[in-house]
């Protein structure tokens, strides 16, 4: 499962952990949105290089481990996690002016979606993000194996 939502700092984000299933809009109190195969990186940062006409750039290192915290000392991978996104995508996002010919060139980049999927994803990402900026909170995603 994959979540993006928002919250007012990490700590508040963490709760996510205490709600079954994370995140979801039917069962948590998080503004949030789901969508299995949207991953923070690189998918959102695709996104808004194509809504922006600017080239794409990895930006993987300024995703903020939130949970767990830290560099993790175990050789076990990872089956769930909470990482806070750069309040600048947050922003690009809630900026994006989504156009048929936005969604039709970034469904290309995220495996199996369909542009009217793409459509939908983009409506839904940018009014979250729109609300979390409009009330000074952060984005996050939760996604659990």
């Amino acid at each position: 499962m994959s979540f993006y939502y928002s919250a007012i700092d990490d700590n508040d984000a963490i709760r996510a952990n205490d709600v079954q299933g994370g995140p979801c809009p039917d069962t948590s109190d998080f503004p949030s949105i789901h969508e299995q195969s949207v991953m923070a990186s690189p998918h959102l940062w695709e996104l808004t290089a194509i809504a922006n006409g600017t080239p794409y750039r990895d930006c993987t290192s300024e995703l903020v481990p939130v949970w767990p915290a830290g560099e993790c000392s175990t050789a076990e991978p990872i089956a769930q996690f909470i990482q806070r996104l750069p309040d600048t995508l947050r922003d690009d996002l809630a900026d994006i002016d989504n156009t048929p010919e936005i969604a039709a060139t970034w469904a290309k980049s995220v495996w199996g979606m369909q542009p009217d999927q793409a459509t939908k994803f983009i409506n839904e990402v940018r009014e979250l993000a729109d609300q979390a900026r409009s009330v000074g909170e952060h984005l996050y995603w939760w996604s659990s194996l």
